[in-house]
């Protein structure tokens, strides 16, 4: 399973042996059209499931969060400083990051949020959560930080670049 963000685009996809009935998914991405498209561009999005999904403005200004498959979403507002990815460690910890080494914490999907301090410095664009305890923070000029307590404490990575970092996989 998947997820797609794009200039004003959000598209769930699933490999073919895992889609749910096509008429789910047009209903679905037709839903985040009509109230997303309009809102904000998406910077990033991360599902815990077909259900429960976080999207994060591309300003960072806020996270739109769904607990029903996207017929519903409510804006928040986590932190003061532009979010700027987001990823669900479990299906209730979600961890997000942003500029400045901004850092805050979820514990029941998005609904209220934590902010963590003592972040590491950089501009934080995306998220990579490899397991409830293990992530990867990237953003511009080599910015790298890997956590491994559910985002509490970060750590940054040495990486022999000052370009933005785009992806990581680890």
């Amino acid at each position: 399973a998947g997820v797609v963000a794009g200039e004003r685009e959000f598209h769930h996809e699933e490999p073919a042996h895992e889609r749910e009935q096509e008429h789910e998914l047009d209903r679905l991405g037709h839903l985040l059209d009509d109230r997303l498209y309009l809102a904000h561009d998406l910077a990033d999005v991360d599902c815990a499931n077909p259900n429960d999904c976080i999207a994060v403005a591309a300003d960072g200004s806020q996270l739109y969060r769904t607990g029903d498959a996207g017929v519903s979403w409510n804006a928040v507002s986590p932190s003061t400083a532009a979010i700027g990815g987001v990823g669900y460690a479990s299906a209730s910890r979600v961890v997000a990051v942003g500029t400045g080494g901004a850092t805050v914490v979820s514990n029941d999907a998005g609904a209220t949020w934590q902010t963590i301090s003592g972040g590491v410095d950089g501009h934080y664009r995306s998220l990579i959560v490899k397991s409830a305890s293990t992530a990867y923070a990237f953003g511009d000029l080599g910015a790298l930080a890997r956590t491994t307590d559910g985002g509490m404490t970060w750590v940054p990575v040495g990486v022999s670049t000052s370009s933005n970092l785009l992806g990581v996989d680890f």
